[in-house]
This record gives structure tokens, C-alpha cells and sequence, in this order.
């Protein structure tokens, strides 16, 4: 059986759990899909298994809570409380976790692993103005990546712009960076932070195809 959440989308939480309960419905059961969840209040529940696809969790409070092998693709954990929570098997690809708590929380199987190399040197590819820039990540350049395929450096070698039919390009996202062939470039900044995907460094992919998706 599963449930039709449509009916209680102006409806607290709260009153969504005591209705599955006295149903003796499982929170699994339900389709949490674009489900606004805004500072809500999950402290210990069960949703293994539940799909919550674009969900906005906003602030939520997930302390212990399990959602083994649960959908949150797209989702946005924007502040929100993981202490203790077991995200076993859960799929996160495109989440956003800026600022999200994880203490304890337990991300076994779950693909959420670097993408760029942990250490040395390597390419990457990036995309300014629809023109494809080969880089070359430096060995003491600091990297991160997030849930996706975009990862973020504090420094890299520019080796070509537009397979050599240019020599410098400048980018203007959050501070002005001119890259030109042959020079180190240098982020005004580097966020730290890994689940800030879009934030302060120069942003880069591994595969050429990537960068020209984007």
C-alpha cells in the first residue's frame, strides 16, 4: 500500500507520522518526492528505503534517525542535524549538504567518495564562456568534490584554452580569475568545507565530457 502524500502537503509532519501509524503504514511506504520538509523534526524515526528525490530538508532534525538504501538525489540538507544517523546504501548524488551536521553519522556504501585524486598531481577540465580549459592540478594544490562530479582546487597550471586557439580567458564567478597557458592560477579563496560544492576555488572535472556538459 502506499500512501498519497498529495492530500497532506499543507499538513504539519507530525500530523503525516500519526496518520501512517494509526494505518500501520511504514514512512518507507510513502513517496516523499519534492516533499518541503522545512525545519521539521525527525529525531529517531525509520525511513528505510523512502524516497525523498528533491526533497527540501532545510534545517531538519534527523538526529538517529535510519534511512538505509533511501533516495535523496537532489535533495537540499541545507543546516540540517545527521548526529548518529545511518545513511547505509543511500543514494546522495546532486544533494546539497552545506552546513549539514554529520557527527557519528554512518555513510557506509553510499557514493559519496571523492572524485578527484586525495593527493599528487593531475588533469582536469573546465568550462568559461562555452571554451574548454585543460588544467593541470598541482601536487600541493588543495581539492575537494562534493556529491557530483564537479570538484574544486585552490590552485592550478593552465595547458590550453579551446585546444589552443586562445591564450587567456578571464572567468568572472564569485572573484575575477584570468586563465592564460603557461600560468599558475591561483582561487581568490579555498572553501575548505567539501559539501560547499558551489563555493569559493577553482571549479574543474575530471573528464573532458563533463566539463562540456556543463
Amino acid at each position: 500500500m502506499k500512501f498519497n502524500r498529495t492530500i497532506f502537503d499543507r499538513a504539519p509532519v507530525s500530523v503525516w507520522i500519526r496518520w501512517m501509524r494509526s494505518k500501520k503504514l511504514k514512512i518507507s511506504d510513502v513517496d516523499f518526492r519534492n516533499a518541503d520538509f522545512y525545519y521539521a523534526n525527525f529525531t529517531g524515526a525509520d525511513f528505510y528505503g523512502a524516497n525523498f528525490r528533491n526533497a527540501n530538508f532545510t534545517g531538519a532534525d534527523f538526529r538517529n534517525a535510519n534511512f538505509t538504501g533511501a533516495d535523496f538525489r537532489n535533495a537540499n540538507f541545507r543546516n540540517a542535524n545527521f548526529y548518529y544517523a545511518n545513511f547505509t546504501g543511500a543514494d546522495f548524488y546532486g544533494a546539497n549538504f552545506r552546513n549539514a551536521n554529520f557527527t557519528g553519522a554512518d555513510f557506509s556504501g553510499t557514493a559519496i567518495c571523492m572524485q578527484c585524486p586525495t593527493e599528487g598531481s593531475f588533469i582536469g577540465w573546465k568550462k568559461v564562456e562555452g571554451k574548454i580549459i585543460k588544467l593541470q592540478i598541482t601536487e600541493k594544490a588543495k581539492r575537494s568534490s562534493a556529491t557530483t562530479h564537479k570538484c574544486r582546487c585552490s590552485e592550478a597550471l593552465v595547458l590550453e584554452i579551446d585546444d589552443g586557439k586562445m591564450q587567456e580567458i578571464t572567468n568572472y564567478s564569485y572573484a575575477p580569475i584570468t586563465y592564460k597557458v603557461g600560468k599558475l592560477v591561483h582561487a581568490d579563496y579555498f572553501d575548505e568545507n567539501r559539501w560547499h560544492e558551489c563555493s569559493h576555488g577553482i571549479h574543474f572535472f575530471i573528464s573532458r565530457h563533463d566539463a562540456e556538459k556543463y
